[in-house]
């Protein structure tokens, strides 16, 4: 096993994708939150403020870029082996396919969860480019924002492993990157739009079940209700429902990928 995880992280490590996804999450979050920091420097700043801040915004956007970036390593980490047939190499050298596609998860976490924290430095970094000592008296240790950060990176990983789940299901990387976009930007907002109806106000609080929308709950300063699903979910409460969607897709590939031939 130990042997199958060093080949997935060499693997990373020297492709270049990887390393360009890590670049383009860490200066899309730096520019959205030197933008925030400069509409922030009118006036005092409050535990919400410094949420969007750190997060490159995340709590007001259908994707966060760092979530977004490496939900597509994780598809590239898997679907290139198809792509371009190396996954009978990497059977070949490796043989338990159980190893495999364990140590592509944990190669792929692990991935995304320094590219979120990293991602969080730059957001703390600009902000107090930007603003300088309002960011040093804010009670960091206080209120939600531990919980946040620690909320955001499991965000991110969450979507990293969503990504080679649907990699792993199509077997097809442009297959599983438009799926991975559709849901959060197309599917979810969709069907947001369908429970307003009133014929389905007795299951109208099921949206707040679909997984981005109870994964950003994550993300939130205080319990909120998103889009008037009635009952919030608690942050945790939101957190296991976006993981129970992910355990089931990677469960479901590990099968396939059992299961099918390479």
């Amino acid at each position: 096993m130990i042997r199958a995880i060093r080949y997935e992280l060499i693997r990373l490590r020297t492709i270049r994708s990887t390393w360009w996804l890590a670049l383009l999450s860490l200066l899309a979050t730096g520019s959205i939150s030197w933008a925030i920091a400069v509409n922030l420097r009118a006036g005092p700043l409050d535990v919400a403020d410094i949420a969007v801040l750190l997060t490159g915004g995340a709590l007001y956007s259908p994707l966060v870029p760092p979530a977004v970036f490496m939900a597509v390593l994780g598809v590239l980490a898997l679907g290139h082996e198809y792509r371009y047939s190396s996954i009978r190499a990497t059977l070949t050298a490796i043989p338990r396919r159980s190893r495999v596609l364990a140590a592509k998860t944990l190669a792929v976490a692990l991935a995304a969860a320094v590219v979120a924290v990293l991602s969080l430095a730059v957001g703390w970094g600009v902000g107090f480019a930007v603003l300088g000592e309002q960011m040093l008296d804010l009670p960091w240790t206080e209120h939600s924002l531990p919980r946040i950060s620690g909320g955001y990176v499991a965000f991110v990983v969450l979507s990293a492993l969503l990504g080679l789940a649907l990699a792993g299901l199509f077997r097809n990387v442009p297959a599983a990157l438009v799926a991975i976009l559709v849901i959060p930007l197309v599917l979810e907002p969709v069907l947001a739009v369908v429970l307003g109806f009133e014929a389905l106000r007795p299951v109208r609080e099921a949206g707040k079940f679909l997984p981005f929308t109870a994964g950003r709950q994550m993300l939130v300063p205080s319990v909120s209700t998103p889009a008037g699903y009635g009952e919030p979910l608690t942050p945790v409460s939101g957190g296991l429902t976006m993981s129970a969607y992910v355990a089931a897709l990677l469960a479901l590939c590990w099968a396939f990928f059992a299961r099918r031939d390479a």
